[in-house]
């Protein structure tokens, strides 16, 4: 395992330690993350939890995509899910439990500011007339 690879762990780990983990009636991917019993008010708590997706799930993502994601960001998004966490700097939107990343896609398109990253408009046509 590579150094950034050892470094993803304790960088997950930090959701929620910046965030409240608590699971909300109106968030379903918290609840399929729920671990553990109640707190002391009733509510139960999110984990982010560990999986071993194959790459080939980013294939559907890259074809829609001008460009790849760093390798990290590959590694972090293929080896976890995660409820939606504000991590104070910036907030990272759940990549929920299932077999493909479809439902991370879907949520990054709605996202304004990633639409503009990663998937500009055309501007083939400007500048003719």
């Amino acid at each position: 395992m590579t150094d950034d690879e050892l470094l993803l762990p304790r960088f997950v780990g930090t959701y929620e330690k910046l965030d409240d983990p608590t699971v909300w009636e109106t968030d379903p991917i918290s609840q399929q993350l729920a671990v553990g019993a109640p707190d002391g008010y009733g509510f139960d708590k999110w984990r982010p939890f560990q999986v071993n997706a194959a790459s080939s799930l980013l294939e559907p993502l890259y074809a829609k995509l001008p460009a790849r994601f760093p390798k990290l960001f590959e590694f972090l998004i293929l080896s976890y899910r995660w409820a939606e966490a504000d991590l104070m700097k910036y907030r990272r939107l759940a990549n929920s439990p299932g077999p493909d990343l479809l439902d991370y896609w879907n949520r990054c398109q709605r996202t304004p500011l990633f639409g503009e990253l990663h998937c500009p408009p055309d501007t083939s046509n400007l500048g003719r007339s």
